[in-house]
């Protein structure tokens, strides 16, 4: 489903069953430590068939973040994660290809890499987003990580006070 709705809207793309690769090496902190510890049911590795920038692969999650279809299917708390593979060509640190990971919820996961890739929209990325600022990388595939986890989170706005405790 997330494949056809990405071919649908934004971009061509090939979609392969793979395993998790690199694992927790391209992770650090809390999320390595989640990774390692988390049974992955499924990881589906996106190949695009063409080249691919930041605001065209925002523009295909974008899609697939609104379609309610797809949030049904995967469950909005089923914890996730979304890898981006992408090479930068203006690299100082003379690397090849790099990862940027979102791991968590899945409705938090796609909103946030969105968010990041763009900002607000993905037909015009906000000066401080990744596409904006790396307007030459390139995305040569990108994977989606699915556990049998479903993970409570829970919005937190810290200039609101908890409502009162029942006595």
């Amino acid at each position: 489903m997330i494949r056809d709705r990405i071919v649908a809207d934004a971009f061509d793309v090939d979609l392969s069953i793979t395993e998790a690769g690199g694992g927790h090496a391209d992770l650090t902190g809390a999320k390595a430590a989640q990774e390692r510890r988390t049974p992955w049911l499924i990881v589906g590795r996106f190949d695009p068939r063409q080249e691919l920038d930041y605001a065209t692969l925002a523009h295909g999650l974008y899609a697939v973040k609104n379609d309610l279809l797809i949030e049904a299917a995967v469950h909005p708390q089923r914890l996730s994660q979304i890898r981006v593979v992408f090479h930068d060509p203006n690299s100082k640190r003379g690397e090849s290809d790099s990862v940027l990971s979102k791991i968590g919820p899945w409705e938090f996961v796609i909103s946030d890499l969105v968010g990041e890739l763009v900002g607000e929209s993905w037909e015009s990325p906000t000066e401080d987003s990744l596409a904006a600022r790396y307007d030459q990388t390139t995305v040569p595939m990108f994977y989606v990580f699915f556990a049998a986890e479903i993970v409570k989170a829970k919005v937190t706005i810290p200039w609101m006070a908890p409502p009162p405790k029942k006595k």
